[in-house]
């Protein structure tokens, strides 16, 4: 697909470092940054470096700049404060995307967004339709969208099946009492009191110290639980096939705010169903076809799906071509078209379909 070096794009963001590479926002917004710039002309306000050099250099931008289409990828109080500023401003309302990550204005962000700058924009992109709906719900006037996330898709081939005595599953998400981690330790101490047959390799970021400590010790302790700590990354086609050697992927998320996770669709592509708490979202984008789901919050209902899955895994390894078919949902080119659509509908001035 041939770059427009035409249009010239702005992009207030977060992006991934060296410190932060388990974050879900920069990780997405860092994943679309790979494609806008192999099409536009991308100025970015990386928010991750000294937020208030990238705040005076993104109003400068946008003042002696107008012409620029102006994409903002932020967790709500971020993008409020940014899009304050573009209606102060006064910047063309057809110019401004917000792509706002997670739950939208649910939670603690509620306090912390003012409609007046929201409604601004000419374009609010959201990860679900039920996100969608709570926002329209909320008073959002300007034209919401959808797109979940996106992802390289590489081609990964699945292995043979085997019985196995021991099933490997890998989490790969923050190191938070939130996303369930503890529970994950506790329910697999359960299963393997009488001989291992579910292990666990555990890696992730913002790390909250008794956390880390508790899986750390259960490591010295036990043979079912592996830590890497924050040592995988994923990026290149090595990671996902060093992922898809394991079984399945844990995500027993207990996090008000996750929607679309970035790690399910990782899972997707390595080719690996996914067992998953019954959070808010789980249903938009996990199906029976390719995950497992036990009740939220429950310890004993994720321990019974757990052996459930041990003693079914033929049923478990046809999930997995499944899960290959699902990852193309989430494509780099799906994404091109969407955010081309987006320029042409801030040029014509018409509603987006």
């Amino acid at each position: 697909m041939g770059a427009n070096k035409k249009a010239k794009i702005l992009f207030a963001c977060s992006l991934v470092s060296k410190k932060h590479h388990y974050d879900g926002e920069r990780r997405k917004s860092t994943d679309i940054l790979r494609v806008l710039k192999d099409k536009y002309k991308v100025t970015v306000c990386n928010f991750t470096k000294n937020s208030f050099i990238q705040l005076f250099k993104f109003i400068i931008c946008t003042i002696f700049c107008r012409k620029k289409f102006i994409f903002i990828a932020k967790a709500p109080s971020g993008g409020n404060i940014l899009l304050k500023i573009l209606r102060l401003i006064k910047y063309n309302r057809n110019k401004i995307a917000f792509y706002t990550y997670g739950r939208g204005f649910q939670g603690e962000y509620e306090s912390k967004v003012d409609l007046k700058n929201i409604n601004y924009a000419r374009f609010l992109i959201c990860e679900a339709e039920s996100v969608k709906k709570e926002m329209i719900e909320r008073g959002v006037t300007c034209d919401v969208l959808v797109f979940p996330c996106l992802k390289h898709i590489f081609d990964i081939q699945i292995p043979p099946f085997e019985e196995k005595n021991v099933l490997e599953g890998v989490f790969i998400s923050r190191i938070v009492e939130a996303k369930g981690l503890i529970d994950l330790v506790d329910v697999l101490g359960e299963i393997n009191s009488q001989g291992i047959k579910i292990k666990a390799t555990i890696s992730g970021g913002w790390v909250e110290k008794p956390v880390e400590e508790y899986v750390m010790k259960a490591q010295e302790s036990r043979k079912d639980i592996v830590y890497l700590g924050q040592s995988f990354t994923i990026n290149t086609i090595e990671d996902y096939k060093f992922l898809s050697k394991f079984d399945f992927h844990f995500f027993p998320t207990k996090f008000f705010h996750d929607c679309i996770p970035g790690s399910a669709v990782d899972a997707f592509i390595a080719g690996l169903p996914t067992i998953c708490s019954e959070y808010a979202n789980a249903h938009e984008i996990f199906n029976d076809d390719v995950a497992y789901f036990f009740e939220f919050c429950s310890k004993d209902d994720f321990k019974k799906k757990l052996i459930y899955i041990y003693e079914h895994q033929k049923e478990l390894y046809s999930k997995r071509v499944n899960c290959i078919k699902e990852a193309k949902k989430y494509s780099e080119e799906s994404f091109a078209v969407f955010f081309a659509e987006l320029l042409k509908k801030s040029i014509s001035g018409g509603q987006h379909k």
